[in-house]
């Protein structure tokens, strides 16, 4: 029973509806051979009897036997049949039989042909026959002497059978092979998925170090333990391009942050040229281009830095933190035509974080409500007992459908706007580095709401 539940949970549990599964197509495959295997077993047989002539020999010596342990003499003498298990056998099928004694006493059932009357009546003088009239004749006649409980007998036994008893014959043998059938296929469908599952179990710890693979996890290989000849191949040549994507990253990333950092001198040189010029209007203009030109390459550094070097965590005062942003901050913001304020739930909110790193995220975030927060209303940070700083503004906001994609490298929301969309993704890849999340909403005043959510530590 347990055994029929478990190939009935196989069954349902299986995945039918993959129809590219290398799974299914082995176990279906496995099976269809065991049927056909049957089929022409049994086809097999069937021809080996057609090729005798349809016929077989269905008169044994187990039929005369039966026969033999009936033969009794009564309490006259008289030979007589007994009814035994035997007999109700002999008498179920197409048989005639005449036994004869020593003392020439006869006994029978059914009624011989004809053309086996003389062979019944010289009865005693042969101890063996076998007799068929014509190979393509059903007709059949055996002779057996035998010792019985009536002393020693000679027995004639014929049968007039014809296919359909033959027939009946085969279908009886099938009954008695289809048991052992149905319980090979029962045990083929549990076990043959069972040892596909094994044999590609390396398959899918493959497969599973390949769901691990990640743009900012770099040194992943997918195992090669317990993968199938057929299919080490293949793995092996995706560790191979792995490691040139690896290796063609670390090229990248090393040409940007050294682009970067070669930048800052001729920049430096360049701001400090043109600070030496007279007053006038496109010096104005030059020196903010310099300076914007300078936030690139100070964003590009911290993007590089940030994003590929493990935070260094430790016990960080949000409330501090936000404090010392906005007072940096808050010259720049009243300049740009803001009010600045900063509030806290509590005196203390205490996360685990890199402080440079969270130092730097929110001073992304405060700098792009300052560029684009409309040089109006007020810009407000605000600290959340449940480790959450919210940056919100009273500019015009950022429509729903932008609202992922202004997380991505150098988007920006209107082309001809200051900043250069590196500031929300770096904020973005910090929050996730310290298993945080960072998000953006409609403010109170129509605005933009960002809300930099972190992790609060242990101790808070």
């Amino acid at each position: 029973m347990k055994l029929w539940h478990r190939f009935w949970n196989g069954l349902r549990n299986y995945q039918w509806r993959k129809p590219n599964s290398l799974k299914r197509r082995l176990v279906w495959r496995l099976m269809l051979l065991h049927g056909l295997t049957f089929v022409v077993f049994t086809v097999a047989i069937w021809l080996f009897i057609m090729s005798l002539g349809g016929k077989a020999d269905l008169v044994d010596d187990s039929m005369i036997d039966h026969i033999a342990e009936s033969l009794v003499h009564d309490a006259t003498g008289k030979l007589i049949l007994e009814d035994t298990p035997g007999m109700e056998w002999v008498r179920t099928n197409e048989f005639w039989f005449v036994a004869r004694d020593s003392q020439g006493q006869t006994v029978g059932e059914g009624t011989p042909p004809e053309m086996f009357m003389p062979l019944v009546k010289s009865l005693g003088t042969a101890d063996y026959a076998q007799v068929r009239i014509k190979e393509d004749q059903p007709e059949q006649v055996n002779v057996r002497k035998r010792d019985t409980r009536a002393g020693q007998v000679f027995i004639v036994v014929g049968t007039n059978a014809s296919v359909s008893a033959l027939l009946a014959v085969v279908i009886v043998s099938l009954i008695l092979f289809l048991p052992i059938t149905a319980l090979l296929a029962l045990v083929t469908g549990i076990a043959i998925p069972l040892i596909v599952r094994k044999s590609l179990r390396g398959v899918t710890s493959a497969e599973t170090d390949a769901a691990k693979i990640d743009f900012d996890q770099r040194g992943m290989r997918l195992s090669v333990d317990r993968i199938p000849w057929e299919v080490k191949s293949l793995v092996a040549a995706v560790n191979d391009a792995l490691v040139r994507l690896d290796e063609g990253y670390e090229r990248h990333k090393r040409f940007l942050a050294d682009a970067a950092h070669e930048l800052k001198t001729p920049i430096a040189i360049l701001q400090t040229r043109i600070d030496a010029l007279p007053e006038s209007q496109d010096k104005g203009r030059l020196i903010a281009d310099v300076s914007r030109l300078g936030g690139l390459a100070e964003q590009l550094l911290d993007h590089q830095r940030f994003q590929h070097q493990r935070p260094d965590l430790k016990e960080v005062d949000l409330v501090e933190l936000a404090g010392n942003v906005v007072a940096d901050l808050a010259p720049i913001a009243i300049a740009a035509g803001y009010k600045i304020s900063f509030d806290a739930d509590q005196r203390r909110v205490l996360v685990l974080g890199d402080w440079t790193a969270l130092e730097r995220a929110l001073s992304n975030l405060v700098q792009n409500a300052i560029a684009h927060g409309g040089n109006t209303g007020t810009i407000s940070v605000y600290v959340e007992r449940n480790g959450t700083i919210e940056v919100a503004d009273a500019g015009p906001g950022i429509p729903p459908e932008d609202r992922d994609r202004i997380f991505e490298p150098f988007y920006r929301l209107r082309p001809m706007t200051a900043g250069h969309g590196l500031g929300l993704n770096l904020a973005r890849d910090i929050a996730h580095r310290h298993n945080g999340h960072l998000s953006v909403n409609d403010s109170p005043e129509g605005g933009a709401a960002f809300r930099l959510a972190l992790p609060r530590s242990a101790d808070a």
